[in-house]
């Protein structure tokens, strides 16, 4: 579970968690919604599971490609390209439980922060696409974050992290990591897209 505490000019408002029934968060959010600013706080909890799979979706990939003889060349090293970022994610999160630094995403009316990406904001204006990133494992569909491409130029004012950069050059776009249980990720998924659309980025 993730905590989120939503503030605005007339006061702060009692935190509350993705699965509260009574949060805006995690559906198709009002105009009023998106004017406030949401910080969004990792729980060490969060954090285990999607180590464990990201290891398994890692020890997948790393076996289709060098032990998948019977499978294509071309596929052998698609599978080196995907288990290369899976990894790197896989190390910083457990990276994150040593040093204790988790997950911090802000969603304001001027765009977001996420500290597993860069420490400056992007504005939503940037912001050309956006959807969820999935993969198969075992014929089971696996939500692995959610995929933002922004413009060209806004990348030039980030100072992204070391995993960030890899998944730009991987995927031309950077992933907002999952923090929340699946059966609540294409709700959480809807809170960056709902101020992305109030706030005039080109998302559908």
């Amino acid at each position: 579970m993730v905590e989120s505490t939503s503030n605005d000019k007339g006061g702060g408002n009692p935190a509350v968690q993705w699965a509260s029934p009574t949060s805006k968060i995690g559906c198709e959010m009002h105009e009023s919604a998106t004017s406030q600013t949401i910080v969004l706080k990792e729980k060490v909890d969060d954090i285990y599971p999607r180590i464990i799979i990201l290891a398994s979706l890692t020890v997948f990939f790393i076996y289709a490609a060098w032990w998948g003889f019977d499978y294509p060349t071309l596929y052998r090293v698609l599978a080196i390209v995907i288990s290369a970022p899976l990894a790197s994610i896989c190390i910083l999160e457990s990276a994150k439980i040593i040093r204790a630094r988790y997950h911090i995403m802000t969603l304001s009316p001027e765009g977001f922060t996420d500290t597993n990406i860069a420490p400056e904001i992007v504005p939503w204006a940037a912001v050309e696409d956006m959807k969820i990133s999935s993969t198969s494992f075992r014929g089971r569909e696996r939500l692995i974050a959610v995929e933002v491409k922004i413009k060209d130029s806004a990348w030039n004012a980030l100072t992204l992290s070391r995993s960030a950069k890899l998944i730009k050059y991987q995927t031309g776009a950077m992933w907002i990591g999952r923090s929340v249980s699946e059966t609540d990720f294409r709700a959480f998924f809807e809170t960056p897209r709902s101020y992305a659309r109030a706030h005039g980025g080109k998302v559908e």
